[in-house]
C-alpha cells in the first residue's frame, strides 16, 4: 500500500497492480486492452472496469480509441499517471541500488542465479 501511495495519495494496492501493469504491457504509450490486462492479473473483467474507473478519476489512466479496431478501446496512462509512476519507478531503482551495495558480491551473485531459476520455473 505504501508503493502505491508514493505514486498517489489516493491510490490503494489493487489501483497499483493495475497501472503498473498497463504501464508493463501498454508499452511505450501504446496502450492495452482491458481484457488482456484482466487475464494477466488474474481478474474478473468488472473487478478490473472498477479499478480502471477509480484511475480515471485519480487522472491516472485513460481509455484512448484503438486504432487497429474503431470499436475497442484501449488502456494507457496520461501524461500524470506516466510522470508519477516512472518517478516512482525511478526512486525505487534508486533505494534497490542503494540497498545491493552494501551487499557482498557472491551475495548478489547468488541472488541472480536464484530469481533466475524462480523465472524458468514461472515460465
Amino acid at each position: 500500500m505504501m508503493m502505491a501511495r508514493r505514486v498517489h495519495p489516493d491510490l490503494d494496492a489493487a489501483g497499483y497492480a493495475l497501472i503498473s501493469q498497463v504501464e508493463f504491457m501498454g508499452g511505450a504509450g501504446v496502450g492495452v486492452r482491458a481484457s488482456d490486462v484482466a487475464l494477466a492479473l488474474g481478474l474478473d473483467k468488472s473487478t478490473v472496469s472498477r479499478g480502471i474507473t477509480q484511475l480515471e478519476g485519480l487522472g491516472l489512466l485513460e481509455r484512448v480509441g484503438d486504432p487497429d479496431d474503431g470499436r475497442a478501446r484501449l488502456l494507457k496512462l496520461t501524461g500524470l499517471g506516466a510522470e508519477r509512476f516512472g518517478a516512482f519507478r525511478a526512486q525505487r531503482q534508486l533505494e534497490f541500488r542503494a540497498l545491493f551495495s552494501r551487499w557482498n558480491p557472491e551475495d548478489l551473485s547468488d541472488l541472480g542465479r536464484l530469481l533466475g531459476h524462480l523465472n524458468s520455473d514461472l515460465s
